[in-house]
């Protein structure tokens, strides 16, 4: 019994908490398609009006991160539309996420704010008030135990 004890004792900080990449569709009449991509495109994910997206952060082997890719039109990513790119890398060694923020082929949340905010307050948030990326690069890192969440037509 006690070599069962020592055993899981020893293993257990070996496991690390990981947290959440999420999308919240804050948008009124607004239907978000969400498609999760690293080495492979995962199912599309429809999110109506107050529907969240919900993935733990994982590392993908083959491309090093994973990109949500959120567009406003089904089928979205394979007809070039607008698409905002929630992307992150899972760094297991230093349990550090790296994340960012783009846009592709145009603007899918023009006129609304799009947020993508940290749960943990020494984390950098971005806010885009008109829902056009400002110049600059949008990527920063935070420990990978806290959710980050991306919220669509953000209000106030």
């Amino acid at each position: 019994m006690n070599f069962i004890l020592l055993a899981l004792t020893s293993i257990l900080p070996l496991t690390q908490a990981v947290g959440n990449a999420i999308i919240l569709n804050n948008c009124t009449d607004t239907t978000a398609y969400v498609w999760s991509v690293g080495s492979s495109i995962g199912k599309t994910q429809t999110l109506a009006t107050g529907e969240t997206f919900n993935e733990e952060f994982h590392y993908d082997s083959t491309t090093g991160g994973i990109t949500l890719k959120i567009t406003t039109e089904r089928g979205g990513i394979y007809q070039n539309s607008p698409e905002t790119d929630y992307a992150y890398t899972l760094d297991t060694n230093t349990s550090t996420v790296w994340y960012a923020i783009s846009d592709v082929n145009g603007d899918p949340f023009a006129n609304n704010t799009v947020a993508l905010v940290p749960d943990q307050d020494s984390c950098v948030s971005y806010v885009w008030e008109d829902g056009v990326p400002p110049s600059g690069i949008h990527t920063a890192s935070c420990s990978a135990d806290g959710d980050i969440k991306l919220i669509l037509c953000q209000e106030g």
